[in-house]
């Protein structure tokens, strides 16, 4: 509540939450991710979501 009324905002929580509201994780669930087989990350058989992370980093810098 900022202006003294109830705002309510649903989101995929794509950033950290806000200390300026009260977070309520509603529902928590895996991610799935597609890597194209040209990717050297492709040809492994498990990953983790900081290899992707990384992944992305320097294909972009």
């Amino acid at each position: 509540m900022e202006t003294d009324r109830v705002d309510l905002v649903l989101n995929d929580q794509r950033r950290a939450f806000s200390d300026r509201y009260n977070n309520e994780i509603l529902a928590e669930s895996r991610m799935y991710i597609e890597i194209s087989s040209r990717n050297t990350l492709g040809r492994l058989e498990m990953i983790d979501v900081a290899e992707v992370t990384y992944s992305h980093h320097l294909a972009h810098a």
